[in-house]
């Protein structure tokens, strides 16, 4: 009952409809409400926050500084800034007609490699700069040794077998990049920086981005969900897969993800018995998973886009979500690229990192480099009754929890305990800086955190796979 109140005054609060929610007096100096600009200032704070979110690493270091100071001098607070984000941009470039219901070819540097390549892009007839708009991200199939006109011009028909539903049908912007390069690390840096690009001059929803692909892109859209689970709202892998997602135990991380998987029963490589395996797996524990076995081959099932759409249309990510787990091992940075005969030496800029140590508002510190840390490390938080977080976790010895108003009534005292232990229990202030650096990482404005505790864990315990 508590958390449903914190979310129905958030919704409220950042939809300017305060009610009752405004009646809660500030304990500990948080703000409770959003403040009170006039429009000049609202507009000034909006074009100086999407400069400030535009710059991303290339800002200099005094840049959030002075965006806090802005805000604060204002009168601002998080709730504001919150609103602003969610809002999208202050303006977007208005979209000739001609454009709508077509694709066309766009370019695109990859923001963490030196790589670039071409994306098709399709508008919906149906798109309206002042409406937040899904995203469909498309995987193509093939190999990690394409020339770039073959990876461009399968991009094409893989955008041709889904815009129609996906995309018209769905209101969707569709973006199918083009990879000479797999879709492994270079493939994910392909992915967010063409949606980078798309989100400077459309009106996206960051809560409905949507991963899809067939084959070589089926592998894509499981391993986006495996390890990058918190950037999408839902998945589509088609004919992909591994069975060492069972071994590893990876798996588990589909736990607080929704996918809809269609395969064929004459599939090669074996992807027809490790779809079955996979949708064993997650169907005895009641993920939101669906498993759709076709009678064809390793192939594009165009019946079943009208139920992926659906299955799409029907989820949206939740960055509060009540129970969150996640284990992964190494750097969890993109700090090297496969090793494929062909392929030149690329240079990661690592000044502009692309981690995955993050799954919602649980932060782990890699261990990489300790010779005592184990493969993998894995942590599950849930938030209960009583303004309360209950962690456990296994071989992870830095945490940063997240906080948001409607996760835990961040007026009062949150007591967060890890492994049967209190490691917090106070109140937590608000934290703008670390806010706007959070979203301007990312380049998500959906990624939005008020508050932030960091802690040190010297326990461990066995972590049960997770359910529902």
């Amino acid at each position: 009952m508590q958390r449903a109140f914190l979310r129905l005054c958030l919704v409220l609060l950042v939809s300017g409809g305060l009610g009752a929610c405004a009646s809660h007096p500030s304990v500990s100096g948080n703000a409770s409400t959003p403040a009170s600009l006039d429009e000049a200032q609202s507009q000034e704070l909006h074009r100086a926050l999407d400069a400030y979110i535009d710059l991303r690493f290339e800002a200099d270091s005094e840049a959030t500084s002075r965006l806090v100071e802005m805000a604060e001098t204002m009168g601002a607070n998080v709730l504001n800034i919150e609103t602003l984000l969610r809002k999208g941009r202050n303006e977007y470039p208005a979209v000739e007609a001609a454009r709508l219901g077509k694709a066309e070819v766009v370019n695109v540097d990859c923001y963490h490699v030196d790589y670039s390549t071409k994306f098709h892009l399709y508008i919906p007839s149906s798109y309206d700069p002042s409406v937040a708009t899904p995203v469909m991200l498309i995987g193509h199939g093939g190999n990690s040794s394409m020339s770039a006109q073959r990876a461009l011009d399968t991009a094409e028909s893989y955008l041709s077998a889904y815009e129609h539903v996906l995309a018209e049908e769905h209101g969707a912007i569709a973006i199918a990049p083009a990879s000479e390069r797999g879709w492994g690390h270079i493939g994910n840096s392909i992915l967010f920086s063409a949606l980078s690009r798309v989100q400077r001059d459309f009106h996206v929803d960051p809560d409905r981005i949507y991963v899809l692909g067939q084959s070589m892109g089926g592998h894509l859209a499981y391993r986006a969900a495996l390890s990058h689970g918190d950037r999408f709202a839902a998945f589509s892998p088609q004919s992909g897969g591994y069975a060492k997602y069972i071994e590893s135990g990876a798996i588990q991380n589909l736990f607080t993800e929704s996918g809809y998987v269609t395969f064929g029963a004459s599939e090669p490589y074996d992807l027809n018995e490790t779809n079955l395996a996979l949708g064993a797996w997650l169907g005895d524990r009641s993920y939101d998973w669906v498993f759709r076995e076709k009678s064809g081959g390793h192939e594009i099932y165009a019946d079943e886009m009208p139920a992926i759409s659906t299955f799409f249309k029907e989820r949206q990510r939740d960055m509060y979500r009540d129970h969150v787990f996640y284990t992964a091992g190494g750097s969890m940075l993109f700090t090297k690229t496969w090793e494929i005969d062909g392929w030149p030496e690329h240079q990661i800029n690592l000044d502009r990192p692309m981690r995955w140590n993050q799954r919602y508002w649980l932060e782990m510190t890699s261990r990489v480099g300790d010779d005592e840390a184990p493969t993998l490390l894995t942590m599950d938080g849930e938030i209960q009754e009583g303004n309360r977080i209950a962690i456990q976790s296994d071989g992870v010895r830095q945490m940063r929890v997240w906080l948001h108003a409607s996760m835990v009534n961040l007026q009062e005292k949150v007591v967060i305990e890890v492994n049967g232990e209190v490691l917090h229990d106070a109140v937590v202030p608000h934290a703008m800086a670390q806010m706007l650096e959070l979203v301007r990482e990312f380049d998500d404005r959906g990624r939005v955190y008020h508050a932030y505790v960091d802690l040190a864990i010297t326990t461990d315990k066995s972590v049960p796979t997770p359910a529902p």
